[in-house]
């Protein structure tokens, strides 16, 4: 299957995805359960660069914020050097999770919050807006350089009211460039 299939797939499941025009400022990451440790992919150009919103679904119905609005996870289809497409969720290169104890599901008092890593994360944080960002790594190819399990607690359950059943895992991922194509500002 090519990028461009895997694209227009997604676009045919309408009530779950649909293509927006850029990476908003305020958009959740996925699981990064489709990428895998020492895998590279390559941030597609031209018209397989298309950034696909998909409905975060739970049991059936749309999960809402406080707010009542529909929580949604931008990201964009890429050819993984394994040959397979992988989504690629930008919100990744800035996730924080806060562990949790694994049996308890309480807040951990040492070593709580953990960060992704690696020099394209750099990259993201001094240059903080996600959708030029983005733009500029198109052609270049990105390395999860590895992942870190963590036991969280799922949304919405206190730390009072926490217990193993509501601990989930999440990956925390090492990001870095390889190959010789930089974006423009790179280093700067």
């Amino acid at each position: 299957m090519t990028v461009q299939e895997s694209i227009n797939a997604a676009l045919a499941q309408s009530n779950r995805y649909q293509k927006v025009d850029k990476f908003s400022k305020a958009f959740r990451t996925d699981d990064l359960g489709n990428i895998e440790a020492g895998e590279e992919f390559t941030i597609p150009t031209g018209k397989d660069y298309v950034i696909l919103s998909q409905r975060v679904m739970r049991g059936g119905a749309p999960v809402v914020d406080r707010d009542g609005n529909e929580v949604t996870a931008e990201f964009i289809k890429c050819m993984s050097t394994k040959g397979r497409i992988v989504n690629f969720y930008p919100s990744s290169l800035t996730k924080v999770a806060f562990a949790v104890d694994p049996e308890t599901g309480k807040d951990l008092t040492e070593n709580r919050i953990r960060r992704t890593a690696g020099d394209v994360v750099d990259y993201v944080k001094a240059h903080p807006d996600m959708d030029a960002t983005m733009r500029a790594l198109q052609g270049c190819t990105i390395k999860c350089a590895g992942l870190d399990s963590i036991s969280i607690r799922e949304y919405g359950v206190s730390n009072e009211d926490a217990t193993k059943e509501n601990v989930q895992k999440t990956n925390i991922g090492t990001w870095n460039l390889v190959g010789d194509k930089k974006p423009a500002n790179w280093g700067k």
